[in-house]
């Protein structure tokens, strides 16, 4: 896609965190863009210099839209996905436009086949909380207690639920779980898109 002044020309009206967010996806990404446009990077007490200066780059944002929860352009904005089920974490959290979805694990099921299932849309449905779905993951890990005797039952399990034409990045491991009767536990990673009025 060809570039007019850094950004890319079939993007009209991107607000300044929308930009930064769903383009540059990392701090690297943007100093880059800064630097190609010249313009310095704000210290940690100049947070209003670099607003105006990311804002000149995309001058049609609208006025309430270019506004950044803390400097250098990294929003502060965390959502933190199911605090409750345990104790020691959130089952997913979503900043800078990625979720991050904890270990999911499940007790109910007798063997890998079950747990892989349950597994996976315990996944579902957190995707679907953070604004997302599996075509957007980004990796996946899976560790299985006896890889030598599951994988190929998990394999297909997955196989059948994994977007086929938007596979992650994935590693596979054999490990001692938590506790006795867990045989997988399967962590991801996928892309949320910013809202749609984020681009109005």
């Amino acid at each position: 896609m060809p570039l007019v002044r850094g950004v890319p020309s079939g993007i009209r009206r991107v607000s300044c965190a929308a930009a930064l967010v769903a383009r540059t996806r990392s701090i690297r990404a943007l100093n880059h863009l800064i630097i190609g446009k010249g313009i310095a990077a704000a210290d940690d007490d100049d947070s209003t210099l670099f607003r105006s200066s990311i804002c000149d780059i995309y001058p049609d944002a609208p006025a309430h839209r270019r506004q950044f929860s803390s400097t250098n352009g990294v929003s502060s904005g965390i959502k933190r996905i199911d605090q409750t089920t345990l104790p020691t974490m959130s089952q997913a959290v979503v900043h800078n436009g990625v979720v991050h979805v904890s270990g999911q694990i499940d007790a109910a099921g007798e063997d890998v086949e079950s747990q892989t299932r349950n597994i996976l849309s315990k996944i579902d449905s957190l995707l679907q909380q953070a604004g997302t779905s599996k075509s957007k993951l980004l990796t996946a890990s899976i560790w299985l207690k006896d890889i030598e005797r599951d994988f190929a039952t998990m394999n297909g399990i997955w196989l059948e639920w994994v977007d086929d034409g938007n596979k992650p990045a994935r590693a596979t491991t054999e490990a001692n779980l938590a506790f006795p009767n867990l045989l997988v536990e399967i962590q991801v990673s996928a892309v949320v898109d910013p809202p749609v009025d984020e681009y109005i």
